[in-house]
């Protein structure tokens, strides 16, 4: 919960640069899924955390591969907030 909030506080801070705000959201969001994923009933990732946090890393993959499908290149994300 603590990266999730530091990374929603990212996102808060870069509203005015669309894509650093889009990829802290997104990156903020994944971050909880390793939770939701250990749920599933599914044998080979229930209650596995190693698993699931495999598992959540695919929708990062997802992400750089948007990137390089989109912009040909992999968008960073700023070290910390902008300030205007």
């Amino acid at each position: 919960m603590v990266i999730f909030a530091t990374l929603l506080y990212f996102a808060f801070r870069n509203r005015k640069d669309s894509p650093a705000h889009k990829r802290y959201i997104y990156i903020a969001t994944t971050s909880l899924m390793v939770a939701a994923i250990a749920r599933w009933p599914l044998a080979f990732s229930s209650r596995k955390i190693l698993v699931a946090s495999l598992l959540s890393d695919i929708f990062l993959l997802l992400l750089v591969a948007y990137d390089l499908w989109s912009t040909r290149k992999i968008t960073a994300l700023p070290s910390g907030p902008e300030r205007p």
